[in-house]
Order: C-alpha cells, then sequence, then structure tokens
C-alpha cells in the first residue's frame, strides 16, 4: 500500500473515532432507513439498535460521486451512502411486491444495508475516471472488506455475537458473488446498487439543464453519452450475472426484465431526452437474456 493510502486510512479511521462519539452520531434519526426493514430484520437488530443507529449516522457521513468529474462543476449535490441504501431498499420493496419468489428479501435487505459499510472507513470511490488514482483506488477497495469487519461491524462482536455472525455473512457473501453465480441475492442487490446509483446519477449529473448550467461557458470536459451508454451496459451485465443462477424461475425473468426495460425507458427513453439514441442502441435485448 502506497504511504498515501496508509494515510488516508489513518485519517479515515481518526474521523470514524471521534465521530461515533458525538451527540449527532449517538442521536442519529435513521427512522427512514429502520422503517423500510422488514419485521424480521428489525427484529434480529434490535438488540443492537444504538451500534445500528450509529452504523447509519456514520453511512450518512460518506458523501457519494465526490471524484466524479463533475462534481468540481455542480458543488456538492446532497448524496450520501445512507440516502443510497434508503433509496436501494425502496427498490428492493418494489420488487417483492411485483411477486418476485425466487429471492430471501429478508437476506437482500441485510446486503443492501451493510454491502457499503466498508466505505465508512475507506470513503466512497464511486464513478471515478482518472488513472491517476486508479492505483489508490484499489488500495482501498482492498482493505474495504477489513476495514467493515475490524472496526465497524466489530463494535457488537462481543456484545451480540449472534447479531454480528449474520451480518457478517450476508455482507462475505455479497463480497465474493463474482464467485458464487447461483447466489441470485447477492446478485439481485448488485443490479439494485447499479439502478439506483445510475438512476441519481442521470437526474444530478448528466440532465441536461444541470449540464447546460455547469458548462455554458466552457466545452463539457467528458461527453456525458459515453457515461450513459456506460450505465446501460452494466445494467444488461449485473441482470445477465442475475440469470446465471438455475434458481430463478421463468416468471421471476419476465418480471425483472419488465422492470429494468420500464426503467430505463423512464431514464432514457423518453422522447425528449438526450439519451434516447443511445438508449435505443444499448437497451436490454430481451431475446438474448
Amino acid at each position: 500500500m502506497s504511504p498515501e493510502s496508509s494515510q488516508h486510512l489513518v485519517d479515515r479511521i481518526h474521523e470514524f473515532q471521534k465521530f461515533i462519539d458525538t451527540q449527532e452520531a449517538i442521536n442519529f434519526d435513521d427512522s427512514r432507513l429502520w422503517d423500510c426493514l422488514s419485521p424480521e430484520n428489525q427484529q434480529l437488530l434490535s438488540p443492537a439498535r444504538q451500534e445500528f443507529r450509529l452504523h447509519n449516522a456514520c453511512l450518512n457521513q460518506v458523501i457519494r460521486w465526490q471524484a466524479h468529474p463533475y462534481t468540481q462543476y455542480l458543488g456538492s449535490i446532497g448524496d450520501s451512502d445512507y440516502e443510497h441504501v434508503v433509496g436501494m431498499l425502496k427498490i428492493g420493496h418494489q420488487l417483492k411486491d411485483m411477486g418476485l419468489s425466487s429471492f430471501n428479501f429478508d437476506n437482500v435487505e441485510m446486503k443492501i444495508v451493510f454491502h457499503d459499510s466498508g466505505e465508512i472507513i475507506t470513503d466512497d470511490m464511486s464513478v471515478v475516471h482518472s488513472s491517476e488514482i486508479e492505483s489508490f483506488i484499489k488500495d482501498m477497495k482492498s482493505v474495504e472488506p477489513s476495514c467493515f469487519i475490524k472496526l465497524i461491524l466489530g463494535r457488537i462482536k462481543k456484545s451480540h455475537p449472534g447479531i454480528y455472525q449474520k451480518i457478517r455473512n450476508a455482507y462475505s457473501s455479497y463480497e465474493s458473488r463474482s464467485d458464487h453465480p447461483y447466489d441470485q441475492d447477492s446478485h439481485l442487490v448488485k443490479l439494485i446498487d447499479t439502478n439506483q446509483g445510475n438512476e441519481y446519477g442521470l437526474k444530478h449529473l448528466y440532465g441536461p439543464n444541470i449540464l447546460v448550467q455547469a458548462f455554458k461557458d466552457k466545452p463539457c470536459p467528458i461527453d456525458p453519452r459515453e457515461s450513459i451508454i456506460f450505465a446501460l451496459k452494466k445494467e444488461e451485465q449485473y441482470l445477465d450475472n442475475l440469470f446465471q443462477s438455475p434458481n430463478i424461475t421463468v416468471s421471476d425473468k419476465g418480471i425483472l426484465l419488465g422492470f429494468l426495460s420500464s426503467n430505463q425507458a423512464i431514464n432514457y427513453g423518453q422522447e425528449n431526452s438526450i439519451y434516447l439514441s443511445e438508449y435505443l442502441s444499448y437497451r436490454v435485448n430481451l431475446s438474448s437474456l
């Protein structure tokens, strides 16, 4: 690990240890997230409710999209890992309400809640386009799991070992999903993760009105259409990964295809959208999945 990466971790750990003792962390209102959880998951986490509240307060301190090339022009857009998780849980509820039967949605919820928890220490590295910090990103991603398990989850290990193990199992299985193509719960979480991020990015970073305001006196440094094409391809890729599991019913595949197709039509395919041609060219190919 480079000296820069090591110093970054030292600084972030210090910030974490300082923050968790503040009244802002202790009294953080995480009701929007808590109310999204199933009764089963609320019952599971209730004995560690204060530790869970601190965890969510820390998620709220991780500001997303900081490394995005447009952020320097747009200023703060007010998105955090906490808001990201709440958004993902709402998508999960939407999919559950559609009647999907091939998934354990209590398990999906747990993976959603904790999937980015390592970023509490490492910070958000999403959507980074600069090759100059590629090695730094790799350093941070390589230590995220141990940061979560030792520093974040470790706070409840002694007092709530059963809860500790269940959270760790959910997190670890999500992190190792590439080695387990039949883990449909983890691959669904990744699809939801990508979908929520793409929708938020389109609204707050790629919208034509925002781009016009941001670059009215200068050329846009990156073609936003390239990022839209990238987003569409990623959504297709993660849906394809999800469909590798033989445990997903034909009916559920149809529901998921319909959900993603409708969502993409809303995000990219409106008649007045500057992304319409890209959407028509790179939309999900229903016959190939």
